[in-house]
């Protein structure tokens, strides 16, 4: 990977990734990305969409992350499985079904607890696929499950060679009948090695052929480097032994891929992404981090990073893949996937994995203009936001209306990031207005400031793909003394005030803290969250007042005029500086989210100047948007839309309202004019939110949506209870601590049924549903893996008005005085209510304090 070029020395150009103006001339030097929008290559299969252990608990992440990004295949551990704390497949398999999802994959030698898996001969094995076929059949989701019966057999138990290999073939064989003997119709996946091996394939397939016990489904890893010129020979090389052996052919199965490196990086993600969906297999992300949060797409439970965006992209991808032609198929480097949805009449392109310059030459657009030769073309980017780093909507780069020459037109992209992707879609010409949302933003890395007294650190690199990404393939380290100091030294165009986004790491387990200042302002302390280790990246974000021109950004640890900080240093990988921006709405267009049933697209409305609107026939329909909230907060959505002219006999037209799978009450459209709005305030969860516009079948509702723009609300409607001067009973403990929210909060809740939390005086004015929002720490871990993280997601019983107890789960805050905040649904009575915290079995989570808002 080349070096990216870095804003430190080019701090006037402007934002990456902007696309170019002109219509046929192309970027200089730029790679080219070719797309043939007539040459299918059949259904859009969103394989790479899987995950090893990307699921913790229930709701760990949230269904919100999970839905949008089409899951095909997850693989889980086996019910009561000891390898790791969580990811049983049984617990996630209702929430992974809720969130759409098709296949559960179980792992069975992970009920096993030691890594390699302690070999305890085939006859005690049994009895452990014994339990786990007898649970899986009780269980309501059965036919999502899949069993592995064997893991890296090429590596553990067995290998490639001689006795041991023809003794893999056996126990296969005698494994395979036992599963069937028990279950004869759920899918078998199989052989499941650590790589592809062509021999061992041959020879496996040859007796699983000859004995009648082949997989239903072909399974091997892809982990190393040589996947970038070597995945198209292996799969031909897979399907040549079906053909010689004249065997069916199979779904194949990558349940384990990609590096170190290459989690949370969407430039690199999207190479091996590209390479599946071409050859249509699923694939799973590989678990070399932490469960339950999307194989390291997750920054918390319900809160995307920049690649969670990606596989959004790609998950919403619909209609037919269509001819892609990279510069090199077999290497590293610029890949895309692209698509054509005929009814929809959108091409979408994902590309990425090169910097400098890329035109993506667009053939076959006949179909989408309108006989107009013009076409509507939108680039938007998703930066790589490190590992724990929280990403909101993509940056738009640019929109505009591009003149089509015989079918083709040729779409600059400049100043790519590697690290990130782009995602350019191709429509009809309406009459939205041509957009340019270039912004300045300064990217400087932390390697190319002023170290006194700490030191480079590489990061994950081609070269070395066992390490974390980091951007530039570097970081600082060993900022531990009183004299050590980074000193940035950064350019802006205008002076006023900036917001920074520092991406750190900090492996303390606690909060962290270093000292900062800008130019020669005085000095003042920045706390940090702890992130999983030191080179697992996240982001802090504040507001500092700079110059026009040259600026000194300076970290460090000590100075004598403010003292030294509190739980150690950080590592330091680079900042980012962007103007404040005053306007924190957001506009989401219709055209661009998920519609099904009988939603379709017009581009050629009569009443609101030709902007593309999403309408509504007599069937049943919705139209669903994915929406970024900062906060858990009441926001305020307005909804542009437009009546048909037929509508003006009638006051109002209904469509039913649904907030994360929430139905709410209905909204009521009616006034008859172009660019009416529909305002409501609705309760937005912190990360990712679906809203939804349903009509069912047979109602006549002659409404189309255009857009809705989300902004903050002035509405402040949250009630807030501090846990410590609540009731704590049995061995509950109230501690101190400054990061809590009034200084204290109480632990030791669970761990018997005697120790409870229990808030009083919980008054509302109004029966119903509300929302409520627990600031909590939980920092337990199993302790053994070499590179697994195994936190414990701690849960507590939820009991309102002494009624039944609803079961929670709290993600790890990787530190006892680092809080995050969790939403859960209750219902409370008119008056005076009462809310308790419990865990007969094990310790729930601190709790600092609660919030109540209504949900409206």
């Amino acid at each position: 990977m080349k070096k990216r070029l870095t804003l430190a020395a080019l701090s006037l150009i402007m934002a990456a990734g902007a696309i170019g103006t002109n219509d046929t001339v192309k970027a200089e030097e730029g790679e080219v990305l070719k797309v043939d929008l007539s040459s299918s290559t059949g259904e859009i299969r969103h394989g790479a969409s899987g995950f090893l252990y990307g699921l913790g608990d229930k709701d760990n992440p949230s269904k919100n992350l999970i839905a949008p990004l089409s899951p095909q295949v997850i693989a889980q551990k086996a019910p009561d499985g000891l390898q790791h704390p969580n990811g049983d497949a049984l617990d996630v398999a209702e929430s992974y079904a809720d969130a759409g999802g098709k296949q559960i994959q179980i792992y069975i030698q992970d009920r096993l607890e030691e890594w390699p898996y302690e070999d305890i001969g085939l006859e005690e094995y049994k009895d452990i696929v014994d339990e786990v076929v007898t649970k899986v059949k009780q269980h309501p989701q059965q036919d999502k499950f899949a069993y592995v019966p064997f893991n890296e057999p090429d590596y553990i138990w067995y290998s490639m060679e001689g006795e041991k290999k023809t003794e893999f073939f056996e126990d296969w064989k005698e494994i395979y009948h036992f599963i069937r003997e028990r279950d004869p119709d759920t899918p078998i996946v199989g052989p499941n090695t650590a790589n592809y091996n062509e021999e061992f394939f041959e020879d496996f397939y040859e007796f699983a052929a000859k004995h009648d016990v082949l997989p239903d489904i072909t399974s091997w890893h892809e982990l190393s480097n040589d996947f970038y010129e070597g995945w198209y020979d292996r799969y031909d090389s897979y399907r040549a032994i079906e053909n010689q052996l004249e065997i069916e052919e199979r779904e194949i199965s990558i349940n384990e891929y990609a590096q170190f490196m290459d989690l949370s990086t969407p430039g690199q993600l999207v190479q091996w992404m590209t390479r599946f969906e071409n050859s249509k297999v699923d694939a799973s992300l590989a678990y070399w981090h932490i469960a339950g949060n999307l194989n390291d797409l997750a920054a918390e439970t319900n809160v995307p990073n920049g690649a969670w965006w990606l596989y959004k992209w790609y998950g919403q991808m619909t209609g037919e893949t269509v001819k892609v032609t990279p510069p090199e198929r077999n290497e590293a480097g610029l890949q895309g996937i692209a698509s054509l949805d005929s009814e929809k009449r959108q091409a979408r392109v994902i590309l990425g994995g090169t910097n400098g310059q890329a035109d993506v030459e667009i053939e076959g657009l006949n179909e989408l203009t309108n006989n107009n030769q013009q076409v509507n073309v939108k680039v938007e980017a998703t930066d790589w936001s490190g590992h724990k780093g929280e990403q909101g909507k993509p940056d738009l780069q640019y929109q505009k209306t591009r003149k089509v020459n015989n079918g083709k037109i040729t779409v600059p992209v400049e100043n790519m990031d590697p690290m990130a992707a782009y995602q350019i879609q191709v429509s009809p010409k309406t009459k939205d207005k041509d957009s340019n949302d270039q912004y300045w933003k300064g990217t400087f890395e932390a390697e190319d400031a002023e170290l006194i007294n700490a030191r480079t650190v590489p990061s994950g690199s081609l070269e070395n793909p066992g390490e974390n990404a980091s951007s530039g393939e570097e970081h600082v380290g060993y900022i531990d003394y009183d004299d050590s100091r980074v000193n940035f030294q950064v350019n802006v165009p205008e002076a006023g005030r900036y917001t920074m986004d520092i991406f750190y790491g900090n492996g303390t387990r606690s909060m962290a803290q270093q000292i900062m200042k800008v130019n020669d302002q005085d000095w003042e302390f920045i706390d940090y969250q702890p992130t999983p280790d030191w080179t697992f990246f996240g982001t802090k974000q504040v507001e500092l007042k700079l110059e026009k021109g040259e600026n000194d950004i300076t970290f460090g640890r000590y100075a004598e005029s403010i003292g030294g900080t509190e739980g150690g240093g950080v590592t330091l990988d680079k900042i980012d500086l962007q103007p404040v921006k005053e306007d924190a709405a957001v506009l989401y267009e219709a055209e661009d989210q998920t519609l099904s049933g009988a939603a379709e697209i017009d581009y050629r409305p009569k009443k609101n100047k030709g902007n593309a609107v999403v309408s509504f026939s007599q069937e049943e329909a919705s139209l669903e948007f994915v929406i970024y909230a900062d906060e858990n907060a009441v926001h305020e959505l307005n909804f542009q839309y437009l009546l048909e002219e037929a509508a003006k006999k009638r006051e109002d037209y209904k469509l039913n309202l649904y907030v994360n799978n929430d139905r709410l009450k209905n909204m009521s459209f009616s006034e008859n004019r172009a660019g009416a709005l529909h305002t409501k305030e609705l309760f937005l969860e912190k990360g990712i939110n679906r809203v939804k516009l349903q009509k069912d079948a047979g109602e006549e509702v002659p409404v189309s949506i255009d857009h809705v723009v989300v902004e903050n609300s002035s509405l402040n409607n949250q009630q807030s209870y501090e846990a410590e001067e609540n009731r704590a009973a049995g061995d509950v403990m109230i501690e101190k601590d400054p990061y809590a929210s009034n200084g204290r909060y109480v632990e030791d809740i669970g761990n018997g049924a005697e120790n409870t939390l229990i808030f009083e005086d919980i008054e509302v004015s109004v029966a119903g549903d509300y929302k409520m929002i627990v600031r909590y720490a939980n920092d337990e871990r199993w302790e053994g893996h070499d590179y697994n993280l195994d936190v414990v997601d701690r849960y507590a019983d939820i009991t309102v008005n002494e009624e039944e107890s609803q079961r929670r789960y709290f993600r790890t805050t990787y530190g006892w005085n680092s809080y995050r905040e969790k939403v859960v649904d209750v219902s409370l009575n008119q008056g005076n209510n009462t809310i308790e915290f419990s865990n007969e079995e094990a310790y729930a989570p601190n709790i600092d304090q609660i919030k109540i808002v209504r949900n409206q």
